[in-house]
């Protein structure tokens, strides 16, 4: 358990670091020193969104070396990549996406957009190392931290246990309903997904496609006038068609067990 809680205040320290280190750099731009700081001109300066994931990139790539080298994760959680990857997992990342697309439309009616979050985002889109983080390292340390180690280190409690905790925090630490409500469902899917394969091989390319294609989309077409003009029943019932045909392709590639007599199926684990 300890273990799961350390891991949670090192993401929770990389995003203050992250913070800290752009609000001092962009006080150090206007020519204030250091010792003229204080907690007060700090919080007074909103922070510019890309300096602000650059920084972040900086530490996050920093904690996913703090996870792999340590106890933290599962032993050497990134060496499984070079074991392959079963062809017939694509499919469950196929159902994954389903999830996702659905729970983006599903929602899209209730209007729960955080401007803020939007606007820090649109922010990002063409600076390279946001982008990065975004896509990438994101990604990867939330894989170590919320599968490899949470649902790892609660797995001798029960899966569903295990499940419910990790997407409950995933979901916390995103800080606002506009990530947090599908952070929570995108948690249980990986945590299933985790479970079933025993490592990160599967999470982890699954995370980095579900935030891939949502950058593709701020990029490219950021605005949804068409949904917002069409009837509130519409995107629903096609957010809701797509998590029926994404539920059941997962279950059918976590009923069908795993081929790898290493692994075991969330079944036997919970």
């Amino acid at each position: 358990m300890w273990t799961a809680i350390i891991a949670l205040l090192l993401l929770l320290l990389s995003q203050g670091l992250s913070l800290i280190a752009t609000l001092v750099i962009m006080l150090m731009r206007t020519g204030r020193e250091l010792s003229s700081l204080s907690p007060s001109a700090l919080l007074q300066n909103e922070p510019d969104a890309s300096l602000f994931g650059t920084c972040n990139l900086f530490f996050t790539l920093l904690l996913i070396w703090l996870l792999c080298s340590t106890r933290l994760t599962a032993p050497r959680p990134l060496r499984a990549f070079a074991q392959g990857m079963p062809a017939r997992w694509v499919w469950s990342i196929v159902a994954f996406m389903l999830l996702s697309f659905g729970l983006s439309l599903t929602l899209h009616p209730f209007a729960i957009e955080d401007e803020v979050v939007t606007r820090t985002f649109l922010s990002m889109k063409d600076n390279v190392w946001c982008v990065l983080l975004i896509v990438l390292a994101g990604p990867v340390s939330e894989e170590l931290i919320f599968r490899a180690c949470i649902v790892r280190v609660l797995r001798p409690s029960g899966g569903f246990i295990a499940i419910l905790c990790s997407a409950l925090a995933f979901a916390v630490v995103h800080g606002n309903l506009m990530q947090g409500i599908p952070a929570f469902f995108m948690g249980i899917a990986l945590a299933l997904l985790y479970l079933h394969t025993g490592d990160v091989r599967l999470c982890i390319p699954a995370h980095v496609c579900n935030n891939l294609v949502g950058y593709l989309q701020m990029r490219f077409c950021p605005d949804s006038e068409w949904l917002d003009a069409s009837p509130a029943w519409l995107p629903v019932s096609a957010g809701m068609a797509l998590i029926v045909a994404g539920s059941a392709l997962l279950c059918v590639f976590l009923l069908r067990g795993n081929s790898e007599p290493s692994s075991q199926s969330p079944l036997q684990n919970a």
